[in-house]
Protein backbone atom coordinates (compact mmCIF):
# COMPACT_ATOMS: atom_id res chain seq x y z
CA UNK A 1 0.00 0.00 0.00
CA UNK A 2 1.53 3.18 -1.41
CA UNK A 3 0.79 6.10 1.33
CA UNK A 4 1.35 9.14 0.30
CA UNK A 5 0.69 12.99 2.33
CA UNK A 6 -0.02 16.46 0.62
CA UNK A 7 0.11 19.40 1.75
CA UNK A 8 -1.00 22.27 -0.03
CA UNK A 9 -2.44 26.13 0.48
CA UNK A 10 -6.02 27.20 -1.04
CA UNK A 11 -6.00 31.21 -0.58
CA UNK A 12 -4.85 31.49 3.50
CA UNK A 13 -6.44 28.01 4.00
CA UNK A 14 -3.97 25.15 4.64
CA UNK A 15 -5.50 21.62 3.76
CA UNK A 16 -4.00 17.75 4.10
CA UNK A 17 -4.88 15.81 2.21
CA UNK A 18 -4.42 11.54 2.45
CA UNK A 19 -4.38 8.97 0.13
CA UNK A 20 -3.52 5.67 0.38
CA UNK A 21 -3.79 3.52 -3.20
CA UNK A 22 -4.77 0.14 -3.10
CA UNK A 23 -6.70 -1.79 -5.80
CA UNK A 24 -4.87 -3.61 -8.43
CA UNK A 25 -1.38 -5.55 -9.04
CA UNK A 26 0.55 -2.14 -9.13
CA UNK A 27 -0.71 -0.17 -6.68
CA UNK A 28 -4.34 1.74 -9.27
CA UNK A 29 -7.85 1.76 -9.06
CA UNK A 30 -9.35 1.50 -12.61
CA UNK A 31 -12.12 3.72 -12.30
CA UNK A 32 -12.87 4.50 -16.36
CA UNK A 33 -11.41 2.67 -19.57
CA UNK A 34 -12.74 4.54 -22.76
CA UNK A 35 -14.71 1.70 -24.97
CA UNK A 36 -15.70 -0.47 -22.17
CA UNK A 37 -18.68 0.13 -19.76
CA UNK A 38 -18.52 1.84 -16.02
CA UNK A 39 -16.04 0.10 -13.81
CA UNK A 40 -17.84 1.78 -10.88
CA UNK A 41 -20.58 4.18 -10.03
CA UNK A 42 -20.43 7.23 -7.79
CA UNK A 43 -22.05 7.01 -4.60
CA UNK A 44 -23.64 9.43 -2.33
CA UNK A 45 -25.65 9.68 0.73
CA UNK A 46 -29.48 9.88 0.71
CA UNK A 47 -29.09 12.95 2.91
CA UNK A 48 -26.32 14.55 0.68
CA UNK A 49 -26.48 18.40 0.21
CA UNK A 50 -26.41 20.16 -2.86
CA UNK A 51 -22.96 20.59 -2.88
CA UNK A 52 -21.99 16.76 -2.56
CA UNK A 53 -24.45 15.95 -5.30
CA UNK A 54 -22.93 18.97 -7.38
CA UNK A 55 -19.70 17.52 -6.73
CA UNK A 56 -20.93 14.23 -8.09
CA UNK A 57 -22.13 15.93 -11.31
CA UNK A 58 -18.43 17.18 -11.19
CA UNK A 59 -16.68 13.79 -11.63
CA UNK A 60 -19.24 11.82 -13.73
CA UNK A 61 -19.21 14.59 -16.29
CA UNK A 62 -15.46 15.46 -16.21
CA UNK A 63 -14.95 11.63 -16.07
CA UNK A 64 -17.01 11.68 -19.19
CA UNK A 65 -14.97 14.57 -20.74
CA UNK A 66 -11.51 12.25 -20.09
CA UNK A 67 -12.63 8.97 -20.88
CA UNK A 68 -16.00 8.98 -22.92
CA UNK A 69 -17.62 6.38 -19.91
CA UNK A 70 -20.25 7.49 -18.20
CA UNK A 71 -20.30 6.95 -14.30
CA UNK A 72 -23.95 6.75 -12.72
CA UNK A 73 -24.73 8.08 -9.76
CA UNK A 74 -26.73 6.25 -7.33
CA UNK A 75 -27.75 6.66 -3.18
CA UNK A 76 -26.46 4.99 -0.39
CA UNK A 77 -24.74 1.93 -0.25
CA UNK A 78 -23.40 0.51 -3.40
CA UNK A 79 -23.71 -2.85 -4.34
CA UNK A 80 -20.99 -2.54 -6.58
CA UNK A 81 -17.52 -0.64 -6.87
CA UNK A 82 -18.09 3.11 -6.11
CA UNK A 83 -16.48 6.31 -5.51
CA UNK A 84 -18.00 7.14 -2.30
CA UNK A 85 -18.46 10.70 -1.67
CA UNK A 86 -19.66 11.24 2.05
CA UNK A 87 -18.77 13.38 5.20
CA UNK A 88 -16.39 12.68 7.97
CA UNK A 89 -16.50 14.06 11.51
CA UNK A 90 -13.17 13.37 12.41
CA UNK A 91 -11.89 15.94 10.29
CA UNK A 92 -12.49 18.82 11.78
CA UNK A 93 -12.53 21.53 9.13
CA UNK A 94 -15.91 22.13 6.77
CA UNK A 95 -12.37 22.01 3.62
CA UNK A 96 -10.71 19.57 4.64
CA UNK A 97 -10.54 16.16 2.88
CA UNK A 98 -9.23 12.85 2.81
CA UNK A 99 -9.07 10.52 0.10
CA UNK A 100 -8.47 6.63 -0.03
CA UNK A 101 -8.66 3.65 -1.67
CA UNK A 102 -9.88 0.63 -0.05
CA UNK A 103 -11.72 -2.61 -0.93
CA UNK A 104 -11.98 -1.78 -5.04
CA UNK A 105 -13.76 1.37 -3.82
CA UNK A 106 -12.26 5.38 -3.70
CA UNK A 107 -13.53 7.49 -0.77
CA UNK A 108 -13.60 10.94 -0.99
CA UNK A 109 -14.40 11.96 2.80
CA UNK A 110 -14.71 15.64 3.40
CA UNK A 111 -15.12 17.56 7.09
CA UNK A 112 -18.27 19.38 5.00
CA UNK A 113 -19.65 19.52 1.53
CA UNK A 114 -16.60 22.10 0.64
CA UNK A 115 -14.33 19.43 1.52
CA UNK A 116 -15.98 16.62 -0.48
CA UNK A 117 -16.19 19.35 -3.55
CA UNK A 118 -12.22 19.80 -2.99
CA UNK A 119 -11.56 16.15 -2.56
CA UNK A 120 -13.47 15.72 -6.20
CA UNK A 121 -11.27 18.78 -7.89
CA UNK A 122 -8.06 17.47 -6.37
CA UNK A 123 -8.77 13.30 -7.60
CA UNK A 124 -9.65 15.10 -10.79
CA UNK A 125 -6.35 17.54 -11.15
CA UNK A 126 -3.95 14.76 -9.83
CA UNK A 127 -5.29 11.55 -11.69
CA UNK A 128 -7.09 13.09 -14.77
CA UNK A 129 -4.66 16.17 -15.11
CA UNK A 130 -7.53 18.73 -15.48
CA UNK A 131 -6.19 21.93 -14.95
CA UNK A 132 -8.68 25.50 -14.05
CA UNK A 133 -7.18 28.82 -15.24
CA UNK A 134 -10.01 30.79 -15.42
CA UNK A 135 -13.53 30.42 -15.61
CA UNK A 136 -13.32 30.17 -19.54
CA UNK A 137 -10.19 28.60 -19.92
CA UNK A 138 -9.38 24.73 -18.59
CA UNK A 139 -7.69 21.97 -19.80
CA UNK A 140 -9.36 18.52 -19.66
CA UNK A 141 -6.93 15.64 -21.30
CA UNK A 142 -8.28 12.96 -23.32
CA UNK A 143 -7.60 9.64 -21.97
CA UNK A 144 -7.73 6.22 -22.71
CA UNK A 145 -7.93 5.09 -18.82
CA UNK A 146 -9.22 7.25 -15.20
CA UNK A 147 -6.79 5.47 -12.60
CA UNK A 148 -6.49 6.50 -8.68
Amino acid sequence: MAIKFRLFSVASLSVAAFVACAGGRDGTLVLAQRGEPARCVVSVATNSDDTVRFAARELCGHVNLITGVDLKTVEGLPSEKAVVLCLDSSLKREDAFRLKADGGNLYITGGGSRGVLYGVYEVLERFGDCDWFAPWCNRIPKRQTFAV
